[in-house]
């Protein structure tokens, strides 16, 4: 606790030094225990309970979400992630199957994905990763004998044809 001095400057008698509350304290001390200024704040500048003042509730530690909030939060972002996959896996395919520009793009966007994935859910990664191969070399095709029509390519160079 700082203690509050009586005023030097006057020439006058000094008043015996008071703490914050108005406490007399001995000189260089705590009314208490006598303990100078320094060692008197470092006691109590860290515990809140010695200062008088009631510990605040901890809310960094608490949870912002319920658990299954965050389950759910967690199951959307899986969801989305999963459905990126898909739809960059099926650029990839149809763009090598034509032999167009862009792999690269797609395939380190194949990767940041896939990385995210197998970050989050590491034993799904197993599962995943062959899962992904095996259905990107299944859309890899012949583009003068695509007659499925599940290439975007494919079905946009027919269009320009028939018209």
């Amino acid at each position: 606790m700082a203690a509050i001095r009586g005023n030097d400057r006057t020439g006058g008698a000094r008043e015996p030094a008071k703490n914050v509350f108005g406490e007399g304290v001995a000189p260089g001390g705590d009314a208490l225990t006598g303990a100078d200024e320094r060692t008197q704040l470092s006691i109590t500048s860290g515990n809140p309970a010695a200062r008088g003042v009631q510990p605040m509730e901890d809310n960094m530690s608490a949870p912002t979400h319920s658990t299954s909030r965050r389950r759910t939060l967690k199951q959307g972002r899986l969801t989305e992630l999963l459905a990126r996959r898909e739809q960059v896996g099926t650029a990839w395919a149809e763009r090598a199957s034509h032999g167009l520009p862009g792999l690269g793009d797609l395939t380190q966007e194949l990767t940041i994905i896939e990385f995210a994935l197998t970050e989050q859910w590491p034993h799904l990664a197993q599962s995943w990763l062959p899962a992904w191969v095996i259905s990107d070399a299944r859309k890899l095709h012949d583009p003068s004998a695509n007659v499925d029509g599940t290439c975007a390519i494919c079905r946009a160079s027919n269009r320009q044809a028939a018209a």
